[in-house]
């Protein structure tokens, strides 16, 4: 099976929305979604330089997404890479479709990272065991936030 790795295009917007739609329905933890913040992510990251949204295609069909936000970090030195979200359709896990975006980020030094970061709720215990055999380790510092 080979995996393409590509920025969304205008085109993708629907079945990306609808794969959106998939990961807050499976993993509600979060803050519910809407057309409305979903919208203001694309025109938000369609075209900027703070990050962007990264599709999986198999066979020419989108088969999951990363949404990819970009920041420098002092403590680091350089730029952060945050895998806001990722998700793959149900039936295209378990062929290292995930592991491959990460080694395709880390490989071509997306946004000049210096360090991939990203999140996984409380529930997603199966998604916490990958990123932990991928290399991924508990942050030292506590993620705290407070909406404004």
């Amino acid at each position: 099976m080979e995996v393409i790795f590509r920025p969304i295009r205008r085109a993708d917007f629907k079945r990306v929305e609808a794969l959106i739609r998939a990961f807050y329905r499976e993993d509600p933890e979060g803050k519910p979604t809407n057309k409305n913040k979903i919208k203001a992510t694309f025109r938000e990251l369609f075209s900027s330089d703070s990050g962007g949204i990264m599709v999986m295609t198999v066979d020419k069909k989108i088969v999951g997404y990363a949404i990819l936000v970009n920041y420098w970090s002092h403590e680091y030195g350089g730029n952060i890479l945050h895998i806001d979200e990722l998700f793959i359709a149900p039936a295209f896990r378990g062929h290292g479709i995930g592991s491959k975006l990460i080694q395709f980020l880390k490989r071509e030094k997306f946004y000049d990272a210096v360090a991939i970061m990203l999140e996984v709720t409380p529930i997603n215990k199966a998604a916490e065991r990958l990123y932990r055999r991928m290399g991924f380790r508990k942050a030292r510092n506590k993620f705290l936030i407070q909406e404004v």
